[in-house]
């Protein structure tokens, strides 16, 4: 990957601007842009787009602070159904030592059969098994988004990943702060992501 896809600056205007409309209504206050999922769990906004991962915030605050909160898989801005992931991946290098690679699949083995427990971390489980297992199903909040797996997207496998994701949430904070308008936004992402891509 060299450049950005094609059709990138008018989706990205298209979503930064419906997503705005959130903030225009008043349902997110303009001063606040970072660390939505503390402010939600603090009951300072009503809603917060944000990624599973932020679950145990928001539980720990309705069992410590008696939050009340629901959620829900990310609404269909677009012509169909998608939201993002990310993943986490177990990698044992060649030419690792045999004792090592074992200790390595012991490990892997272990995160797989404690799946479970991964999920009630805010995470997916790491096994389709436990996925579809009636213990899953009863977590409330966990089963409920995992209806979205059907159209999950990842991002594209870069080395430089995690800085084209801060090009973005960089732009995006600056265009819902109304320190750059919507084009300004767009050609900050566009052009912060090239510079990310040559780098690779």
């Amino acid at each position: 990957m060299t450049d950005v896809a094609d059709g990138f600056a008018e989706t990205a205007k298209k979503s930064l601007s419906t997503l705005k409309a959130f903030i225009d209504a008043g349902v997110s206050p303009k001063e606040i842009i970072a660390d939505s999922a503390a402010q939600f769990a603090q009951n300072k906004i009503g809603l917060s787009l944000t990624q599973i991962t932020d679950l145990p915030v928001y539980q720990t605050a309705a069992a410590e602070q008696g939050l009340s909160f629901g959620v829900a898989p990310l609404p269909t801005f677009g012509d169909k159904p998608a939201t993002f992931a990310l993943g986490h991946n177990f990698v044992i290098p060649r030419g690792t030592p045999p004792e090592a690679r074992t200790d390595a699949l012991v490990f892997v083995k272990w995160i797989g059969d404690n799946s479970l427990a991964w999920a009630k971390t805010g995470k997916m489980p790491a096994k389709l098994t436990t996925l579809n297992s009636d213990e899953f199903k009863a977590l409330p909040e966990q089963s409920l988004i995992a209806t979205s797996l059907d159209y999950v997207h990842f991002p594209p496998a870069l080395s430089v990943q995690p800085q084209v994701d801060r090009v973005v949430q960089t732009a995006a904070e600056a265009f819902y702060a109304g320190q750059v308008d919507v084009d300004q936004a767009v050609t900050m992402m566009v052009d912060g992501i090239r510079q990310e891509l040559a780098k690779k």
